[in-house]
């Protein structure tokens, strides 16, 4: 059996490395948010699945099934709304469609709210990657 000096830098050691497991647990994902991560990381896998927003099914003349095609939509307007006004969410038809509680989207499998949080700074910092 270690003897007693031994055994307490031993607990702190293990103690400093549960510590640090733990906050790597808890970060998240610090990746720049630019127009094509957020088209990879969030619209292409939630809205650009089928039966959603493809270049088959267009709904509103939105496809988010590809890089291109979510690139493009992003630079759209949809009735008469810009979809995305860089420097204001609020003001932005993207968001403002995300973030209503009575219509969820995508409807199958609505967007994590970290993800319409995501979307919302990305708006505010004034999209970039979307110029």
């Amino acid at each position: 059996m270690p003897h007693a000096s031994v055994r307490a830098p031993m607990k702190f050691l293990a103690c400093v490395l549960l510590a640090f497991v733990a906050s790597c647990a808890d970060q998240t994902d610090t990746r720049p948010q630019t127009a094509d991560y957020i088209i990879e990381a969030i619209l292409v896998p939630f809205c650009g699945r089928a039966g959603c927003h493809t270049a088959e099914t267009q709904p509103h003349d939105l496809a988010f099934d590809t890089i291109d095609n979510a690139m493009a939509s992003l630079k759209k307007t949809d009735r008469g709304m810009q979809l995305v006004v860089p420097g204001s969410a609020d003001s932005s038809e993207l968001f403002t469609i995300l973030s209503d509680s009575r219509r969820i989207m995508p409807p199958d499998s609505p967007l994590p709210d970290a993800n319409k949080m995501l979307i919302e700074n990305w708006i505010n910092a004034g999209a970039p990657g979307l110029q």
